[in-house]
């Protein structure tokens, strides 16, 4: 597409106009690959897995004495058992949803706790603003909570 654009010495000289392209999202990016189509596989199979693993869990996870302590992989239970007998396999399936939706959970508190007042802060500026930040530069000075 061209545009006239009057200059002091050509009275109408074409220019091009160019528009901006919207950026491809990074999962189609990635779709272009069969690298890429392979890792969005076994990412959809793994999130697959931990949120129906409860469902399809061979044993109770707490359920104890379920095999004899600290067995081996073997074909009743595919990767063995712990210290108390329990089914490693039905453990796992059982706590993949704990690992996921935990650091969920911590983000958007962390965002909740510091973020909003933060933004607020930012945006109301005067007595706000200066509060807020006095709050956090206190936190700021507080050693770590170490374990």
């Amino acid at each position: 597409m061209t545009a006239p654009v009057n200059l002091p010495n050509n009275p109408t000289v074409p220019i091009k106009v160019v528009r901006p392209t919207k950026p491809k999202s990074i999962l189609r990016r990635m779709a272009r690959t069969w690298q890429g189509r392979v890792g969005m596989l076994l990412g959809a199979f793994i999130l697959a897995l931990i949120f129906l693993g409860p469902f399809f869990a061979p044993y109770d996870p707490q359920a104890l004495a379920v095999g004899s302590p600290l067995e081996g992989p073997s074909a009743k239970h595919w990767l063995g058992t712990d210290n108390l007998g329990r089914d490693v396999l039905s453990r796992l399936m059982n706590g993949g949803v704990n690992i996921i939706l935990l650091p969920v959970i911590i983000v958007l508190l962390s965002f909740l706790i510091g973020g909003v007042p933060g933004i607020i802060a930012g945006y109301k500026r005067g007595a706000f603003d200066t509060i807020v930040t006095r709050v956090f530069d206190i936190l700021l000075t507080l050693p770590r909570c170490s374990s």
